[in-house]
């Protein structure tokens, strides 16, 4: 239909994007942004002008800088700024999530998420009574930095923000099916709206979404199951090794963060063949707990 811009969709990578021939990924790091070179493992620059990568436009990585200045950045090829634009009214909190698209302006929503102490997640209500309910959208100019305030996004769109292990506690959307997880004793299964299908059964069972929302890594004893998410389907047989978390599937690779003794790597491994492709350090293990598993 004439007049209808087409919106792109960013492709998710642990902790930022990749572009869409997924040839460099780009992830949060604690200099700023780090960009890798995919085929082969290789750091590529790092920049300390953003923390967060949103998504790749033509060229150029679209990222956020947060903090008390809260703004969109453009990186060029060589992680400088291209573009700054004018504030965005996001929340002073590093629990923001937040979710970027491509039309004829770079927009974003963002849910701000609080620092819940102790035992499982909370449930919903809990989550958005302890941020103050902050969530909000903006469109970003991306040839002028001019920024304007939108209405606060739709449940749904909330819903559609790159997903982390915590948001398994509740249903999430994997494409546009409304899936949840149930666990029964030593059993793990996905509901979907076309039934439930058993994923795994063990002692020790856990599992960890790629940020999508469309697949599932679940841990049973030393090996991952890569599960589609909106079927329930197996895809994949692969190692599991300690330390592994925030998975995401770009072509036929699953990429994903180790944490070991006190650094932090980024590994590549084929799915068809359980190969890892490389592995690369890329900086200090923060303080964190394990993948949560279930007992």
């Amino acid at each position: 239909m004439l007049g209808v811009v087409p919106i792109t969709e960013p492709v998710y990578f642990p902790r930022g994007a990749a572009d869409p021939a997924g040839r460099i990924g780009y992830l949060a790091v604690e200099s700023g942004v780090l960009a890798v070179d995919l085929s082969a493992g290789r750091e590529l620059w790092r920049s300390d002008h953003a923390q967060r990568p949103l998504l790749v436009a033509g060229a150029r990585l679209a990222a956020a800088r947060l903090g008390g200045d809260p703004r969109a950045v453009l990186l060029d090829d060589q992680g400088q700024p291209a573009l700054t634009s004018d504030p965005v009214p996001l929340p002073a909190t590093a629990a923001v999530k937040l979710r970027a698209r491509l039309e004829d302006r770079l927009l974003l929503e963002w849910e701000a998420r609080g620092r819940y102490a102790g035992g499982a997640p909370p449930p919903p209500e809990i989550r958005e009574r302890e941020a103050g309910g902050a969530i909000g959208a903006a469109a970003v100019d991306l040839a002028s930095g001019a920024v304007e305030t939108l209405p606060p996004p739709s449940r749904e769109a909330v819903d559609r923000l790159p997903l982390d292990a915590d948001d398994l506690e509740g249903p999430w959307l994997a494409g546009e099916t409304v899936v949840e997880l149930v666990w029964d004793e030593q059993a793990l299964r996905l509901r979907t709206e076309h039934g439930t299908v058993e994923l795994a059964r063990g002692d020790t069972l856990g599992a960890e979404p790629t940020p999508d929302g469309r697949h599932l890594l679940v841990r049973e004893g030393d090996r991952w199951i890569c599960v589609s998410a909106e079927t329930g389907d197996r895809e994949a047989m692969l190692s599991y090794e300690p330390g592994a978390r925030e998975p995401a599937i770009v072509g036929r690779r699953v990429y994903y963060l180790v944490d070991r003794g006190g650094t932090r790597a980024l590994k590549a491994r084929e799915l068809d063949t359980d190969t890892v492709a490389w592995e690369l350090v890329v900086g200090e293990r923060r303080p964190s707990g394990p993948p949560r598993l279930r007992q």
